[in-house]
């Protein structure tokens, strides 16, 4: 996903939420088990549980993840105070203003929207330039590096370990994003 306008406030975790124009076709199915938007017969656009690609612009390489955890639509004036600071701004003045500067002739302020909410997922390099994405326990950067160590061994021979004792959530992860 490109955060052109709001990057560093996603790198930074104070943005935790982000509004999409719907493209044409566009549909939000919500099932029992699953919650996703997709335009029918071709492809899922977003769906939650799923990890994204963050960018700091069009054609730039990713340097980060987020994690979709919910998906809603609403009217874009109709956003509530709580959701103006999930989206990363002091007051609804400057996300209103902000969303006029992105979308300009586009933005029509009682358009609905896709909400799209996340946590931050990081990349680490490691050993062969492999990315190994991890969940920060909270939006503080310096937990960052500390989580990281707590995740992974030094290097050795075989590349970086995770550690003894992690539990079986965090094994799981790893796994299924093919670093282990």
């Amino acid at each position: 996903m490109i955060f052109a306008h709001t990057f560093d406030l996603v790198m930074d975790g104070r943005k935790s939420q982000t509004r999409r124009i719907p493209k044409i076709k566009e549909q939000h199915i919500v099932t029992e088990s699953r919650s996703y938007v997709e335009i029918p017969g071709e492809r899922i656009v977003y769906q939650v549980g799923k990890s994204y690609a963050v960018q700091p612009g069009r054609g730039k390489n990713s340097i980060a993840r987020i994690l979709l955890t919910n998906i809603k639509s609403e009217i874009v004036s109709a956003i509530s105070d709580a959701d103006v600071i999930a989206e990363g701004f002091e007051s609804r003045d400057a996300f209103i203003q902000t969303w006029c500067a992105i979308h300009g002739r586009k933005s029509n302020l009682s358009q609905t929207v896709w909400v799209l909410e996340f946590i931050l997922e990081t990349t680490v390099s490691v050993q062969n330039s492999h990315a190994v994405p991890f969940l920060l326990d909270s939006s503080d950067k310096e937990n960052a590096n500390r989580n990281v160590n707590e995740v992974w061994s030094l290097p050795n021979d075989k590349g970086c370990q995770p550690k003894a004792g992690l539990s079986e959530a965090i094994l799981s992860h790893l796994a299924e994003v093919a670093i282990l």
